[in-house]
């Protein structure tokens, strides 16, 4: 899919990193942070992580694709892309709205294959 095709396409928000998935304290993303971190990853370092997750899309098939109000939809399934992490599987979900028609990071969480 051709939005996936260059990272500097994608939009990968700090304060999604910092204050969502790896942040133990979040109602919603709490486990997923313990997740995260296990993995070694942090908040502190976000940007590593950052480019894990926008490697897993470039690299990744799409899984789903759907429309929104906001946009369009994609899931990709793909391990991380870490090499410390290649048995580590997630989703994340992405949105390509409809005024600027670059993806941007919703979520991630992880899921055995």
């Amino acid at each position: 899919m051709e939005y996936f095709k260059r990272d500097k396409n994608l939009n990968i928000e700090e304060r999604k990193i910092r204050e969502y998935l790896l942040n133990i304290a979040h109602a919603d993303g709490g486990g997923k942070a313990k997740y995260f971190r296990r993995l070694g990853n942090a908040a502190d370092d976000w940007e590593l992580f950052a480019k894990a997750l926008k490697s897993h899309a470039i690299n990744a098939e799409i899984g789903q694709i759907s429309s929104t109000p906001f946009g369009l939809k994609f899931i990709i399934k793909r391990h991380i892309g870490n090499h410390e992490c290649d048995h580590v599987f997630i989703r994340s979900v992405w949105v390509v709205n409809k005024l600027d028609n670059f993806p941007i990071l919703v979520t991630a969480y992880p899921f055995k294959q």
